[in-house]
């Protein structure tokens, strides 16, 4: 069998589990403690080049090579939402921590290969924002600790900080 490179990992909110994403297009969620595989969770058809916990730990999301962000229920373990940002044609972006949630967990912003943050309000499925940030693909986001600004970073060597309601710079 191929190895499987992981590309992303993170802790739960109580470092009790730890999830990794590998570039067999799965999730896999161990106990800490021990490194024992508790469960893996299928659904990208494609590497999957992040994976985080929300700030509440009810939920985490992920995002693949070919753009699709999903957000997980993280009790029941299953597909809450799902969305496909714009792509550059024929690009496969290996977007590494190109997925952050809100301080609240009610929001989630994601870059794009195309240089764009798109954030979504996750209870509703709705998108608030979608920023032309960047000319190249966006590899970093982060929130500010109080949800109200967004730091992007890019393949175009820029970083950019955004105001979270507005989009503006």
């Amino acid at each position: 069998p191929k190895p499987i490179e992981i590309r992303s990992l993170c802790f739960s909110r109580g470092g009790d589990l730890l999830m990794t994403a590998g570039t067999d297009g799965n999730i896999r969620v161990r106990e800490s403690s021990t490194g024992q595989l508790l469960r893996t969770i299928e659904g990208h058809n494609a590497p999957v080049g992040t994976v985080c916990w929300s700030p509440d730990g009810r939920r985490f999301a992920s995002k693949d090579w070919t753009q699709h962000v999903r957000v997980w229920n993280a009790v029941t373990w299953t597909e809450e939402r799902h969305w496909q940002p714009p792509a550059a044609p024929g690009k496969v972006a290996d977007s590494s921590r190109s997925v952050a949630w809100s301080p609240e967990s009610n929001r989630l912003a994601a870059g794009t290969s195309l240089g764009q943050i798109v954030v979504w309000d996750v209870s509703t499925g709705q998108q608030l924002l979608s920023i032309q940030a960047h000319s190249a693909n966006v590899r970093s986001l982060d929130w500010s600790p109080d949800g109200r600004r967004l730091a992007s970073g890019s393949e175009d060597q820029l970083t950019k900080i955004w105001d979270a309601e507005t989009g503006y710079e």
